[in-house]
């Protein structure tokens, strides 16, 4: 193998990450990944020779920043002076320090061009945030920096031509090692280069950002869209923005809805009831309280307490309102989140100088004292402020050091503590109640919540509300919140929404989306797990990649363009955030058990382990699930005839998803096929229903033949619960499989049979057509007449069908042909009672009879009771001969009971089925019903579903002509609910049909017109059913039942497209 140094694979790393757009994603990523893996083996080595910790690789969504700074080298006296480069150094540490103080990494210098990494190693939710706020610091840094380089001596006073910064950010997934001996992050991949060629794109200095990243920070900043922009390395362009600045942050943000959709508050009339009648109880008794609302990122806290402050003014005495939010970035800043509740209460803006703030929160300071305007209140204002300034790191003027600042920080501290709470009980004295709001306090600062409890600690004596949002873990970490011993403190629980809840948000949202398909709304239900955030993002990345399209008045589904639900960027760094905060052993754990699915199993996970790099023990694995259900991540499965032992399922979908993800490229193969082994031995009786997991597992492994295997076992599952389109989809995943495999040509000819079947029992007959076509055409290439014979003989069938007589005649002559060849007697019968058909339905009645007699002679010499019976049916119908008609009709009932009398129920049911057929056709609708009630005697419910419809549906058609058309209803009632209940479409129509003739037949015209017209809309679809023969009785009773209503005009067009069908069936072959 050829060998290569680490400069050589760090430049091999750098020119594959460019070229994504010529090999692929995928493909791209996997030799990142052993590429990456090759150089962390080759720097696992130190200069002594002695071995380090091997650094662990990660695939993760991070947030990628590349600044360029234009002009360095014309910079005044750069060339000139050494001193300059001093500068210039300070400056990289400047931008470096800023980059970090924002939470990023520095990954490297490449000349005047840095790299950031947010997101790495450990997550957060706002790191796209993170990127931009660091990159209008980069911004403002550089400005700061030519402003000191023009006013040094010798640089003229003026700055250099082009000097500025350029900036790309991309957000994206990307492979997360470490490079050089100190083991530093670095990134590699798509998102990288995207990121690195958005700055080079970029014409003048300025903040560029991708659509990838915009989507995460819509709403915080100021952006001018630029389009889509060519960049090197891509085929396709990308859609690009400019940052500009920053957008007021409002305490509850204007939603603009999904897709201009507004979105309702649902499911939350409980706890909207409890804050309303605890607000009333402060403000009425003067006694207020502590309610803290927890629930998890997206359950609806925000919502909650936005729609409870828009109905503040609903109330009928006056409120006094103060709020206050914090983030994750300033989770370590001292009283950072009561900085921000007394610069909203006081009404300060970013763009207020020292003396306005001053100003500011001397003016709200106040209400504290008796106003009495003397210049000695005004000194005692000032001086507060002052102290609560210096408190919260606000901005004042500077003056000389009041005598209590000597005390230092713990008088100054003392001082305005004492000021903050003075003004809160004035103001909340001063009010018939105050509402307190705090967002996010699990993010909140110690000092913040250790003033906030002393202001709690006395809410139950006084009109107070006080309401705090959070997630679960801040209870863990501080379970006696809101103090030792709260009085009037209630925790009150935001749990997701149930199936209804969740139902009902969706349909909302996708009210503009006519008849909203019920398997996109599960979808979006069952990956939601009952999250109101989830829900909408999900809808919102259906719009964003086409899935949805969405227009002025209407929307509609493309649900071809569906072929897996992507996790929205702005939930993945939330859930990436999540994974990021576990233990190493946690987060392995979870990987392994996502890449098994949403359901799985302690043994299986066990099984995976084994062939991770470093695996666990056994019984650490064990000890690791349980931390992970005790973290609400997953969840002990409630299922009973689960494989395996210790069963369970992920608390949400898209948890799993953002794990899987997070999973190597390189490991995934192995991982799947010690999944699809596992699963594979065990022994249980559910074990058919886990061939589709193994199917997918052993396709993800790289193992097509096995997947394929296992895929037809699925298939074949779907198909005995009447689980049609899921078998169908199964039947096709294994022969995309197949195709590739021509050592498997026999399995490639089963599911092609086995899937065109299915495509024409769910009423599809042109994909029923060419997947029979497929199946003619690849064995006549092997040279397989016996196969060759059975796709002609369903070629005809389905031709005959679309009302194309000719073309049946064609395939079936040809499918006789192959059949003799081969000796296949029972595919040569077939093909002879085609032909009759064929001819029958041309109108050539003697030719049919030919036919049909000419399979009766081979099906008697043959013991194949079913064909002699379909054959002596077509032949009653299409002899002209008397004779030959009685003896026809009597050994099909000889046939018949004798086919009973040895107890062989289902052939007996088929034969006394084709009697009532061949008698209904003859005008002879009483003793049709009789030979099909010894039909129906004989089918029992564990026979063939398809046959008793059929013999329900023309056991209503013989009532019907009896005159008896409620039990035709009754009975074609049945038959219907029989197709639908097995996924049959066709018999379905064909059931249908025969209910419009008997609603006519009985005078209920409306009903029949409507019910026929049902029938035309389903069969006009051409793409499905092609020119479905059946459509012209359909027509011709519409006809009637519209002139009988004396709508002879309507009728009159009715008949004219009846005519027209005419002309593409009645050509003789």
């Amino acid at each position: 193998m050829l060998s290569l140094n680490r400069s050589q694979l760090q430049e091999a790393i750098t020119q594959i990450s460019a070229q994504d757009a010529l090999f692929g994603e995928a493909t791209v990523a996997t030799i990142l990944e052993i590429l990456q893996d090759r150089l962390t083996s080759l720097e696992e080595v130190d200069g002594s020779g002695g071995a380090t910790t091997p650094a662990i690789e990660q695939r993760k969504q991070v947030t990628i920043l590349f600044a360029a700074i234009d002009g360095f080298t014309r910079l005044p006296g750069t060339a000139r002076n050494t001193a300059r480069l001093q500068q210039i150094d300070i400056l990289w540490q400047r931008l470096d320090e800023a980059i970090l103080d924002h939470g990023g990494l520095v990954d490297k210098h490449m000349g005047d061009v840095i790299m950031g990494i947010f997101g790495a190693p450990v997550a957060r939710e706002d790191d796209p945030e993170r990127a931009v706020r660091c990159a209008m610091t980069l911004r403002e840094l550089i400005e700061e920096f030519l402003a000191e380089q023009s006013s040094r001596p010798n640089a003229g006073g003026s700055r250099s031509r082009g000097a500025g910064i350029r900036i790309g950010i991309n957000t994206g997934q990307v492979i997360l090692g470490s490079m050089g001996s100190d083991l530093r992050p670095t990134a590699i991949g798509d998102s990288v280069n995207v990121a690195s060629r958005l700055r080079e794109a970029a014409e003048e200095p300025g903040i560029y950002i991708s659509q990838d990243t915009y989507r995460l920070i819509r709403g915080l900043f100021r952006v001018e869209p630029l389009g889509e922009v060519s960049i090197k390395g891509r085929q396709m362009p990308v859609t690009a923005h400019r940052v500009l600045g920053e957008l007021p942050r409002l305490f509850f943000p204007v939603t603009e809805g999904v897709g201009g959709i507004p979105v309702p508050m649902i499911g939350r009339e409980k706890e909207m009831t409890a804050l309303k009648s605890l607000l009333v109880g402060a403000a009425r008794d003067g006694r207020g309280g502590v309610i803290t609302l927890v629930g998890d990122a997206g359950v609806g806290k925000s919502r909650l307490a936005r729609e409870f402050h828009r109905q503040l003014d609903e109330f009928p005495f006056k409120l006094f309102v103060l709020q206050a939010r914090t983030d994750q970035r300033l989770a370590g800043v001292p009283f950072s989140l009561m900085r921000d509740l007394l610069a909203r209460c006081f009404n300060i803006e970013d763009g207020d100088d020292a003396n306005r703030i001053e100003e500011k929160i001397m003016n709200g300071l106040r209400i504290s004292l008796e106003n009495d305007g003397s210049t000695g209140q005004r000194s005692h204002l000032r001086e507060r402020a002052r102290a609560i300034g210096l408190l919260v790191g606000l901005d004042l003027p500077s003056r000389h050091p009041e005598p209590w600042e000597r005390g230092g920080v713990g008088a100054i501290r003392e001082r305005a503590i004492e000021a903050i709470l003075e003004f809160l009980d004035a103001a909340i004295h001063n009010a018939p109640a105050t509402v307190m709001v705090l967002e996010d306090i699990h993010w909140a600062d110690e000092d913040s919540l250790a003033l906030l409890e002393r202001v709690a600690a006395g809410a139950a004596d006084r009109p107070l509300l006080m309401l705090c949002l959070t997630r679960p873990t801040f209870l863990e970490q501080r379970p006696r919140w809101p103090g030792e011993e709260p009085v009037g403190a209630l925790s009150l629980p935001v749990r997701p929404l149930d199936d209804r809840g969740s139902r009902d948000l969706v349909l909302s949202i996708l009210r503009r989306l006519p008849d909203s398909p019920p398997s996109l709304v599960d979808l979006i239900i069952r990956s939601a797990a009952g999250n109101p955030y989830y829900v909408e993002e999900l809808v919102r990345v259906l719009i964003e990649d086409g899935i949805i399209v969405t227009g002025q008045d209407d929307w509609y589904f493309r649900p071809r363009e569906l072929i897996r639900m992507r996790v929205p960027a702005t939930l993945t760094g939330v859930l990436q955030a999540r994974l990021d905060r576990l233990p190493d052993p946690e987060r392995a754990i979870l990987q392994q058990a996502a890449v098994i699915g949403d359901e799985f199993w302690t043994g299986a996970v066990q099984s995976l382990n084994q062939a991770a790099r470093f695996p666990y023990p056994e019984e650490r694995i064990i000890q690791t699930l349980n931390s992970l259900e005790q973290r609400d991540m997953i969840v002990r499965s409630a299922s009973a005839a689960s494989v395996g032992s210790g069963s369970y399922l992920f608390r949400h979908t898209l948890l799993r998803e953002v794990a899987y993800e997070s999973v190597l490229l390189r490991d995934r193969p192995g991982y799947h096929l010690q999944a699809a082994r596992w699963l594979e031995s065990q022994r249980s009786d559910r074990s058919e229903d886990y061939a589709a997991p193994v199917a997918r597992h052993y396709e993800q492994a790289g193992r097509p033949a096995e997947a394929a295997r296992m895929f037809m076992q699925a298939a074949a599952r779907a198909t005995d619960q009447f689980k049609l389109p899921v078998a169908i989809d199964f039947y096709r995943r294994a022969l995309d499989l197949l195709r590739s495999l021509p050592q498997h040509l026999d399995e490639q000819l089963e599911a092609l049979e086995r899937l065109g079947r299915l495509l024409w029992r769910r009423g599809r007959l042109i994909e029923a057509r060419d997947i029979y076509r497929e199946l003619h055409d690849s064995a006549g290439l092997d040279g397989n007449l016996l196969i060759q014979a059975r796709a002609g003989n369903e070629l005809a069938t389905v031709a005959l069908e679309m009302g194309d007589a000719r073309q049946a005649m064609v395939e079936a002559t040809g499918a006789e042909q192959s059949a003799r060849l081969t000796g296949a007697d029972i595919e040569q019968i077939d093909a002879l009672i085609l032909q009759a058909k064929a001819a029958g339905q041309s109108g050539v009645r003697k030719s049919a009879a030919e036919a049909a007699h000419r399979a009766l002679e081979l099906a008697s010499s043959l013991y194949a009771p079913r064909r002699f019976a379909h054959a002596s049916s077509l032949t009653t119908q299409y002899t002209d001969d008397t004779a030959k008609r009685n003896t026809a009709l009597k050994e099909m009932r000889s046939l018949a009971e004798a086919l009973a009398g040895q107890g062989q129920a289902e052939d007996a049911a088929y034969a006394f089925g084709r009697l009532g057929e061949g008698l209904l056709a003859l005008g002879r609708p009483g003793d049709a019903r009789e030979a099909l009630a010894h039909a129906l005697v004989a089918q029992h419910d564990g026979g063939d579903r398809g046959e008793l419809v059929e013999l329900l549906r023309l056991d209503g058609l013989a009532a019907c002509r009896l005159g008896d058309a409620g039990v035709a209803l009754s009975l074609l009632e049945k038959a219907e609910s029989l197709a639908d209940e097995s996924g049959d479409r066709y018999l379905r129509l064909a059931c249908r049909l025969a209910a419009g003739e008997v609603l006519l037949a009985r005078g209920e015209l409306a009903a029949a017109e409507a019910t026929l017209r049902q029938v035309i809309t389903a069969t006009e679809n051409r793409q499905r059913l092609g020119n479905w023969a059946q459509l012209i009785s359909a027509r011709t009773l519409l006809v009637e039942a519209l002139n009988r209503q004396g709508r002879t005009d309507e009728a009159r067009l009715a008949g004219f497209a009846t005519s027209h069908q005419r002309t593409f069936t009645d050509s003789p072959p």
